[in-house]
């Protein structure tokens, strides 16, 4: 009965054990093929292979073989990754003109403020400007960035000035509050004179271990 129950695990001590070393205060356990020999009394056989089925689960799993949310193997989670509240972070850039016409294309905005001069012009704005949602995307960039495999759950946005295609803008994303396992963000875009063209609050659910409490 005892052969049955260690062979079926198909275990072996150099399987579990070839990484660690037995301390003094610790005897390894012996192998199936020492239990399967020998003439051990049931109750003494069965705590040794519940001994042994134990440290198999404890053995360290390497980090190439963890697995994220849609089980395709991974690297394990960066320390980096992981949120405080007042955590800020930011990016830089300018939209060009093919960045704008290939989002009018993709969103299919044929609005024209947005890729002709003329039109702009005729509707008060000093130039072609950047779709609103497009500069809001760069805060979707930026929390999918710093915070692998989170899960945008919601934004809320108001546009409080244009900004002009080929025009210098920084996002900023700051963690206002954690809770349970979502985040939620303070989002802003700046124009080149500092003025806030875009602000608004975002709610992110967040992968396991991403919130970090800063009393720690």
């Amino acid at each position: 009965m005892l052969g049955f129950i260690v062979g079926a695990s198909a275990v072996s001590d150099a399987d579990v054990f070839s990484d660690e070393r037995p301390s003094p205060t610790r005897r390894a356990l012996p192998s199936s093929r020492a239990l399967a020999s020998a003439r051990v009394p049931a109750h003494r056989a069965a705590m040794l292979a519940r001994r042994l089925a134990s440290a198999f689960r404890r053995r360290p799993v390497p980090p190439r073989l963890l697995r994220d949310s849609s089980g395709v193997p991974g690297p394990a989670p960066s320390q980096s990754s992981r949120l405080v509240v007042g955590d800020v972070f930011s990016s830089s850039r300018a939209f060009a003109d093919a960045d704008v016409a290939a989002f009018a294309s993709a969103s299919a905005d044929a609005n024209p403020i947005h890729v002709d001069a003329a039109a702009a012009r005729a509707a008060g704005l000093p130039g072609p400007v950047v779709h609103g949602m497009l500069l809001a995307s760069m805060f979707g960039g930026i929390i999918g960035t710093r915070v692998p495999g989170a899960v945008y759950a919601s934004q809320t946005i108001k546009f409080r000035a244009p900004v002009r295609v080929g025009e210098s803008v920084r996002a900023e994303v700051r963690v206002a509050s954690l809770g349970g396992s979502a985040a939620t963000f303070e989002t802003k875009i700046f124009g080149e004179g500092g003025e806030v063209a875009v602000d608004g609050t975002a709610v992110a659910m967040l992968p396991r271990k991403s919130a970090r409490d800063p009393r720690e």
